[in-house]
């Protein structure tokens, strides 16, 4: 059909609809009202527009009107339907005004009750609620003749697509001849086919003449009602909807396709037990609203397994070629395709089938029970495509191959069906039906040639050593070797059997056959020469060694451009060169290209130390090598030797890792940062390099020479000496992505004393909370310095311990160093003449160059004391981690307790001696000082006594004895 005939037809429909409606009318219940109509939206796209108002714009034929959101159309006036208006204006209103659902052409006509009794008192209620649903002035002004005649009649005017009227109005039979002929003939040629196929359904429940003459009587009162009470607008035959088959739009031409519906993608049958299962009355297709207003869906494919019952569906009854101008359609039988939905209909369900179509006289001698052996399909080339099918279906007793063309644009697609299975030639496009069915049909025998190389293969029965020696005598026959990835299909089609599940472990073990690595084939597998020596293989337990960047002259700089891709600490930071990072992305390519295949992932029965494994991460698979493994839990820790990180494995989670893949050095340096080395066990330290360098592209200055490295070991990954590793190479970190370049190794020092809390009791968090600590000093007051016992103070202790191991007499203090460090390092020897060292800070400036004592207070412990010069050591310049670390020492008052002097203080100074372990709990706050109780044991065996309670007891008994003197 034309464009301009569509868009006639559907300005038609739209003003019928309009003048059917009270006013105002949205143009979305007109949209609304047409898909229930038509049983399909308003065809804007297939017409090319944008939306349904550019379409009825387009027809000229009618007025918008925008109000808010809701757009408004009338009809513009028309002298060819004037007459129609007129005479619905002057019908009368004791009409029923309810709106009942219009049926297409194929339904026939239902009765329309009339209720005159309540038309009256709905029309008189209506009438009294006009002024209420007057339109707006504006649409007002443009439908004001229409609205007055129609707002009395509401919504009346139910049959404007029903059977209404045919000899009321013969002055508009002119413009409707045709339709209403074939009007006249479709009630006889659907009275027809429901006898037959009413026939065919209760042919064994004997209610025949029963339903025939039940249909006949509907019929004519439903005819009759229908010339004398409705009005009817036909609509062309092929426009109608087409429900269950029923329609030219479904009429079979030699081909198998739709002969008005070439072009469009059909709708499969529906096939199954709908008829057998329902037992439902025919006619009920034709008067249910579902049939009426709802287009036909796509069919939901059913899974092969399913079991149908046996008897007759619908669309085995439909499968006919009905001819329109016959007095009688012809039935011909025609066998159902052996499709999916058949799989498991009995031999006893096709004899039924034959004994409905002819009447009895079925043969049941002519039912196969033996199933026929399928007949493989072979190519031939001498005949192309299409015929090599035709043949293989007439083997094997299938029906002619079915091709489907279904129109995009000026492009066509194609699919076939064959035996039930349907093979389709998307996403290729084709300019011509003949290229297209070749095409097909070529990948259709592609498609079933591979699905019969996986038909019936055994289990493999061959024992390892025949298994290689069948395969290396094939391998012989094909020089340029057999891909990887096609080794499977080779494999089952050459020896009818599966590959054994470890055939990769067999054929790297054997010296006749070589597996060599590609780029784009995952591997490639070739036999080597007759009489040849076992190939070279990289062993698994070791990989080549990076070769560094080094400068040729001794003197000059080695400035590497790396990627940081895990930080452990200051003195063991991974990085990646930039220069490396392809090749270690195509190897990672590669290896995850290979284990997606369940043949490649072999399992490691026993993993050992320092050998190597693919292990998966949601990232992809990457390389570790073994540092420790626990036989009796099966686990272990490994390095990721291209990252530098180490986790912990199971061993069902290591995979062997094929010799090709460790052909590329370990990716992954280990450099040490210059200058930060006393900041390697920092507490705070990893959260800075995370967030600083972890993931960045940085410049490392190296300065190691290459002398140097090799003296250290000479590893790219360090060496690792009693379970710690040590880096070969320091290195200074810039960042030259700004202006200027910024010093990282600097950086990252500030940024961990700036990130490093200071000790504290003050938080709300901890009052009511018990905290372990040390009780360092109880001043002259009664308050207590006590270190809070956790990593911070482990830290400290642990950095004064190394840094005296590497004091020297060039560390001591001068005068000059007194007046710029802050900090210092002080050797006490005031118990008993044993070294302690602490870390103090000056309580004054130093006046006089001569002074030789001073005063220092000891930040870590809370005393104030005189230290000599001589026993007073530079802090800053030998450990800048310890120099910058906050002082440990918190001032805390003991609550609810006496005022403690003289002898009081003697006693709680003995009661608690220096660093005596103790448990705090905070019970407030006086100002910046914590008011705390503490709890102590006298011995290891003992139980934790209060000190606050203590000491008021000792108060209260010295107060009494004092009493009594």
């Amino acid at each position: 059909m034309e464009k301009q005939e569509v868009l006639e037809y559907v300005a038609k429909v739209v003003r019928a609809l309009i003048t059917s409606a009270k006013p105002p009318v949205t143009l979305r219940s007109i949209v609304a009202d047409y898909m229930e109509i038509e049983g399909e939206p308003i065809p804007f796209r297939r017409l090319g527009y944008s939306n349904d108002q550019e379409l009825l714009k387009d027809s000229n034929q009618f007025n918008f009107h925008q109000s808010g959101n809701q757009v408004f159309i009338t009809a513009k006036y028309n002298a060819n339907t004037e007459h129609i208006v007129r005479m619905v204006r002057q019908q009368k209103t004791s009409k029923s005004t309810s709106l009942s659902k219009p049926t297409p052409i194929a339904q026939k006509p239902k009765p329309i009750a009339q209720k005159h009794t309540h038309g009256n008192k709905y029309h008189y209620q209506q009438r009294n609620k006009q002024p209420n649903h007057q339109p707006d002035q504006e649409i007002g002004r443009a439908a004001k003749c229409e609205n007055q005649a129609i707002a009395e009649h509401k919504q009346d005017l139910t049959g404007i697509i029903t059977q209404e009227l045919f000899e009321s109005f013969n002055n508009i039979q002119g413009p409707f001849s045709e339709n209403l002929q074939v009007f006249n003939k479709n009630p006889e040629y659907i009275t027809r086919r429901k006898k037959e196929l009413k026939k065919e359904d209760d042919l064994d429940r004997g209610q025949i003449t029963k339903e025939v003459a039940r249909e006949k009587q509907k019929e004519k009162e439903t005819r009759d009602r229908a010339v004398t009470e409705t009005i009817f607008v036909t609509i062309e035959n092929k426009k109608a909807p087409v429900m269950n088959g029923h329609g030219p739009r479904h009429v079979k031409v030699a081909n198998g396709q739709d002969k008005h519906n070439d072009g469009k993608p059909p709708l499969r049958a529906i096939l199954g037990n709908s008829a057998s299962q329902r037992q439902q009355d025919t006619s009920t297709v034709y008067h249910s609203p579902e049939s009426s207003f709802k287009r036909p869906r796509h069919p939901r494919v059913m899974y092969p397994g399913h079991q149908r019952t046996t008897g007759v569906s619908v669309n085995h009854r439909l499968k006919v070629t009905p001819q329109s101008d016959a007095p009688t359609p012809a039935v011909a039988p025609i066998t159902p395709p052996a499709s999916p939905e058949y799989a498991q209909t009995t031999t006893a369900a096709k004899a039924t089938y034959k004994e409905d179509i002819h009447g009895g006289q079925g043969e049941t001698g002519n039912v196969v029970t033996n199933p026929k052996v399928k007949v493989p399909l072979k190519f031939d080339p001498s005949l192309d495509p299409v015929s090599t099918l035709n043949f293989y279906c007439a083997a094997n007793d299938f029906e002619k191959p079915a091709y489907n063309i279904f129109n995009k644009l000026r492009n066509l697609h194609c699919s076939v069906q064959i035996a039930g299975d349907v093979y389709s030639s998307y996403p290729q496009e084709f300019t011509d039906k003949e290229t297209a069915y070749q095409r097909t049909a070529q990948i259709a025998i592609q498609r079933i040639m591979h699905a019969q190389s996986h038909q019936k293969l055994s289990a493999c029965t061959f024992s390892d050593v025949e298994f290689i020696d069948g395969l290396y005598k094939e391998l012989l026959k094909h020089p340029h070797g057999i891909l990887g990835h096609k080794l499977e299909d080779w494999y089952g089609s050459t020896f009818r059997q599966h590959l054994p599940s470890h055939w990769y472990d067999l054929i790297v073990k054997s010296n006749k056959i070589r597996v060599e690595h590609g780029i784009d084939p995952r591997i490639i597998l070739f036999a080597n020469d007759p009489g040849s020596s076992e190939p070279d293989r990289t062993s698994i337990t070791t990989l080549p060694q990076m070769v560094l960047p080094w400068q040729s002259s001794e003197g000059g700089s080695h400035d590497w451009n790396m990627f940081i891709s895990f930080c452990d600490s200051t003195k063991i930071v991974w990085a990646r060169m930039i220069d490396q990072i392809a090749n270690f992305e195509e190897l990672t390519k590669h290896i995850g290209r290979q284990m997606e295949s369940p043949h490649f992932r072999q399992k490691v029965s026993k993993p050992y130390a320092q050998e190597v494994y693919l292990v998966e991460m949601p990232d992809g698979w990457n390389r570790v090598r073994a540092i420790s493994v626990d036989e009796e839990t099966r686990s272990g820790r490994y390095h990721f030797i291209d990252f530098g990180d180490v986790a912990m494995f199971h061993s069902e989670d290591l995979f062997h890792c094929p010799p090709q893949f460790l052909a590329l050095p370990a990716q992954a340096v280990c450099l040490s940062m210059y200058a930060l080395d006393k900041f390697e066990d920092h507490p705070h330290a990893l959260q800075v390099l995370t967030k600083e360098l972890d993931g960045q592209t940085v410049v490392a200055h190296v300065l190691t020479t290459e002398k140097q490295f090799l003296e250290l070991g000479g590893s790219a990954q360090g060496v690792v000496e009693n379970g710690k590793r040590r880096a070969c190479l320091v290195a200074t970190l810039y960042d030259t992505s700004t202006a200027e370049d910024i010093h990282l190794n600097d950086l990252v020092a500030k940024r961990i004393t700036k990130c490093t809390p200071a000790p504290s009791l003050s938080d709300e968090k901890k009052i009511g909370k018990t905290t372990p600590i040390l009780v360092s000093h109880i001043n002259d007051d009664g308050d207590l310095m006590v270190l809070l016992r956790n990593d911070d103070l482990k830290f400290v202790e642990r950095s004064i311990a190394q840094t005296v191991a590497d004091l020297g007499e060039q560390d001591r203090v001068s005068y000059s160093d007194l007046l710029h460090d802050r900090h210092i390092f002080v050797c006490d020897e005031t118990v008993d003449g044993v070294k302690q060292w602490f870390r103090g800070r000056l309580v004054t400036r130093p006046l006089n160059p001569d002074e030789e004592s001073f005063d220092v207070y000891y930040v870590d412990d809370g005393r104030q004391r005189k230290a000599h010069i001589s026993n007073i050591y530079r802090l800053e310049a030998n450990n800048r981690a310890l120099a910058t670390f906050p002082p440990q020492a918190i001032p805390v008052r003991l609550h609810d307790v006496p005022e403690i002097g003289g002898h009081m203080l003697h006693r709680l100074r003995g009661l608690i001696p220096w660093r005596a372990e103790a448990l705090l709990k905070v019970v407030a706050m006086d100002g910046g000082k914590p008011l705390v109780n503490v709890f102590i044991r006298e011995d290891p065996e003992s139980m934790y006594m209060c000190v606050n309670i203590g000491l008021r007891l000792e108060l209260e008994m010295a107060s009494s004895l004092n009493n009594d003197i």
